[in-house]
C-alpha cells in the first residue's frame, strides 16, 4: 500500500487529512504559493501529482493560489513539461476552517474520491461560495456589530459580552434574526455559522478587548455587515434593528475622535481615554464630530459620506430614520437602554 505524505503550510492549524488517499499540501495564504511550487516541483520530480488546499477564507482563493503556483514556476525558470503538469495533473481546492473542529471544501469528483471526509469531520459543499459569505458575514460581522456597543455600554471584554444577557442577546438576534435569513444557505446550516462564532468567541475572548476587536470597524462594517442589511432592507421592508444600532452605535464610539499625542486618535468614556483606530481619512471625518452633536446632523454627516461607504446611505430605505433615532436613544436613554430597545424589536 502507497505511503501518502501532508505537508502543512499552516503550523498545523487544520489537523483533518491524515487519512488521505494522495500526497497533498495545504496551504492558508496565497502567501505561501512560493514555498508550495518548491513542493510540487519535487513532485514532478518523483512523477506524483499532489492535491492542493487552501484555507484563506476569500473568494475563489485555490483559483488565485494556483494562478500563483504558475506565475512562482515561471519565475524559477521551470521547463514547459512542468508548467503543463502543474496545470493537468494537480488538483487545487478551497477550503474554508469553518470552526475548530469542522472543515468546509468546494466539493468535486476528484475530492470525493480522497478520504471518508464525514468521518474526518470535513464536509464538502457544492456552493463552496455561499458558505464563505456565512463565514464571512458572521465571523467578520459580528467583529463590526459586538465591540462598539458593547463598550459604550460599559463593557471592555469579549468575556464580559459573552456573560452579559442583554448584549449577547443583542448579538444573537443580529446574527440569528438579521443575517441568516440573508444568505442563500439554509436557515440549518446559516445558524451552524452563527453558533461558530458564539463557540469561538466563547473560548478564544476571555482577555480579548473591545478597543482592539473594534479596529476598523468602519471598513469592516462596509464589507460584511452592509450588504447583509441592505439585502434585510430589500428582502423585509424594514431597517434590521440590531444591524442598525450597530452602525448607530459605531458613529458615537467614533464621534469627537481627538488626537491621542501619539500619532493616533482617542475618545472618552465616563472621562477615561480609549484608543480608536482606523484609517485615516475616517478619523478626520469623525473628528469633526462629537457624541453630543444633533442626532439628525450626525446620521445626516456620517450616511452621506461617499468616501466612507462608497455609497451615499441616505438612499438605503428607512436607514436615516432609523439611525437617526437610535443615536438620540443613544444620547438621551443611554447606550444600554437604546441596545435592549434594539433586540426588543425581535421579542
Amino acid at each position: 500500500m502507497p505511503e501518502y505524505k501532508t505537508v502543512y503550510l499552516t503550523d498545523g492549524k487544520v489537523p483533518f487529512f491524515e487519512n488521505i488517499m494522495a500526497d497533498a499540501i495545504i496551504c492558508d495564504s496565497v502567501l505561501q504559493s512560493a514555498d508550495a511550487e518548491n513542493i510540487l516541483f519535487a513532485q514532478y520530480r518523483k512523477k506524483q501529482s499532489a492535491y492542493v488546499f487552501c484555507f484563506e477564507a476569500a473568494a475563489h482563493s485555490a483559483d488565485r493560489f494556483k494562478e500563483r503556483v504558475i506565475a512562482s514556476a515561471v519565475e524559477n525558470g521551470r521547463e514547459a513539461a512542468y508548467l503543463n503538469w502543474l496545470v493537468t495533473e494537480n488538483h487545487f481546492v478551497s477550503a474554508l476552517l469553518a470552526a475548530p473542529d469542522r472543515v468546509v471544501l468546494e466539493e468535486s469528483e476528484a475530492v470525493a474520491a480522497l478520504c471518508d471526509w464525514k468521518n474526518c469531520g470535513v464536509v464538502p459543499v457544492k456552493d463552496f461560495s455561499a458558505h464563505l459569505e456565512a463565514y464571512l458575514a458572521m465571523h467578520e460581522g459580528v467583529r463590526a456589530i459586538l465591540p462598539t456597543p458593547a463598550y459604550l455600554c460599559g463593557l471592555n471584554t469579549v468575556k464580559e459580552c459573552m456573560e452579559d444577557e442583554f448584549v449577547r442577546d443583542f448579538a444573537a438576534h443580529a446574527l440569528a434574526d438579521e443575517i441568516a435569513p440573508q444568505l442563500s444557505l439554509s436557515r440549518e446550516e446559516a445558524l451552524r455559522y452563527a453558533a461558530d462564532v458564539f463557540i469561538a468567541l466563547g473560548k478564544e475572548g476571555e482577555n480579548l478587548l473591545l478597543t482592539d476587536l473594534a479596529e476598523n470597524s468602519v471598513s469592516r462594517y462596509a464589507r460584511y455587515v452592509l450588504p447583509m442589511l441592505a439585502r434585510h432592507v430589500q428582502n423585509k421592508k424594514s431597517v434590521p434593528p440590531c444591524l442598525c444600532f450597530a452602525l448607530s452605535a459605531l458613529i458615537m464610539f467614533y464621534a469627537g475622535a481627538r488626537d491621542d499625542g501619539k500619532g493616533g486618535y482617542q475618545g472618552v468614556r465616563e472621562e477615561a481615554y480609549y484608543p480608536i483606530r482606523d484609517e485615516e481619512e475616517v478619523m478626520h471625518t469623525f473628528s469633526r464630530m462629537s457624541c453630543d452633536m444633533d442626532c439628525d446632523s450626525m446620521a445626516y454627516a456620517v450616511l452621506s459620506d461617499w468616501e466612507m461607504w462608497n455609497n451615499d446611505l441616505r438612499n438605503v430605505p428607512g436607514l436615516l430614520d432609523g439611525v437617526t433615532g437610535q443615536v438620540r436613544d443613544i444620547q438621551l436613554l443611554g447606550s444600554k437602554t437604546a441596545l435592549k430597545i434594539a433586540a426588543e424589536q425581535h421579542d
